[in-house]
């Protein structure tokens, strides 16, 4: 549904669309074989095990999730400034 406007208002070819479809698929591929081998049975052993570190962690990802890309922003915006 996103696709086909951004290709009728020429932001994007069709090939960059399905370009990026065939890197997502592939990337997700990728990705999902390993998690599949990663119960949860062992997410809460190492909860039970390393509770600060887990816990830490756990916030450092969820914070990167919430945030994400917001210093990149940032900086694009102060270049941007500049140049102009």
């Amino acid at each position: 549904m996103i696709c086909l406007p951004r290709i009728y208002a020429g932001y994007h070819y069709a090939t960059d669309i399905l370009g990026g479809a065939f890197v997502g698929v592939c990337t997700a591929l990728l990705v999902a074989r390993p998690l599949q081998k990663l119960s949860m049975l062992s997410v809460l052993a190492v909860e039970e095990r390393f509770p600060g570190l887990f816990f830490s962690g756990f916030f450092v990802i969820s914070c990167e999730f919430v945030t994400q890309f917001d210093e990149l922003r940032l900086v694009g915006r102060a270049i941007q400034h500049l140049i102009s």
